[in-house]
């Protein structure tokens, strides 16, 4: 945009009434020019890209919004299943659903199934419950021991529930629901043996067999204690 000369002549005027004249031609240059030569965006009315401030804008639907910084914010305006565990503070109970196969459910004495995998230096998994869905197949399970969440990867690591004896496992021969809940840790437990270790779930003494064409779920809820020592 051109810009509005500097006079240097104007017939009688006097000097000092010139250099008024010319020092508000100058103002208004600056003016333009900062509208001209910031980047403007969208259509309509310019708004300079710093700091600006709108007054009750409708903004519609924006294609990217970024609301980190934003306050007031409906509750009945999310989303349901838009925040995840994984994006709270860790130390709100959470909550996972374990799927496992019906081998790796067999075979937890030597392999436990992993719930939750380790947190990171300084961090102890508390499990608060265990539910096991039990659908049954065509034939119960046989063998195996009782069955708990442990601090570890098998039942050799740290008991931290209940436990759920086998018999729920051997016996049953239509759909079950077992819970098992938080337990206090045993005097054993120390901390170099419970920090930054997954939780998974296993029996302690033998594999179990059987449970044809029988399917597990395990809903897990659990919190995240941290800048433990």
């Amino acid at each position: 945009m051109p810009t509005i000369g500097t006079l240097t002549k104007v017939g009688a005027f006097e000097a000092d009434s010139l250099n008024s004249l010319n020092t508000s031609l100058a103002n208004i240059n600056a003016v333009l020019g900062a509208a001209t030569t910031a980047a403007p965006t969208g259509t309509g009315s310019v708004v300079l890209s710093t700091s600006p401030t709108l007054v009750t804008p409708a903004l519609g639907t924006p294609s990217a919004l970024v609301l980190t910084n934003a306050t007031g914010l409906p509750g009945t305006s999310l989303t349901a299943g838009s925040v995840t565990s994984a994006q709270l503070d860790p130390q709100t109970i959470q909550y996972v659903t374990v799927n496992p196969t019906l081998a790796a459910f067999n075979a937890m004495y030597t392999t436990g199934i992993p719930l939750v995998a380790a947190q990171g230096a300084g961090t102890y998994i508390e499990c608060l419950s265990i539910l096991i869905n039990l659908v049954y197949g065509s034939a119960a399970f046989t063998g195996g021991a009782a069955v708990g969440a442990y601090i570890g990867t098998t039942a050799g690591g740290t008991l931290v529930t209940g436990t759920l004896a086998a018999t729920i496992f051997t016996t049953f021969s239509a759909n079950k629901i077992a819970t098992a809940y938080s337990a206090a840790l045993g005097s054993t437990a120390t901390a170099s043996g419970i920090l930054n270790t997954g939780l998974v779930l296993s029996c302690p003494t033998q594999v179990f067999a059987g449970g044809t064409s029988a399917t597990i779920s395990i809903k897990v809820s659990y919190r995240v204690h941290n800048t433990l020592a």
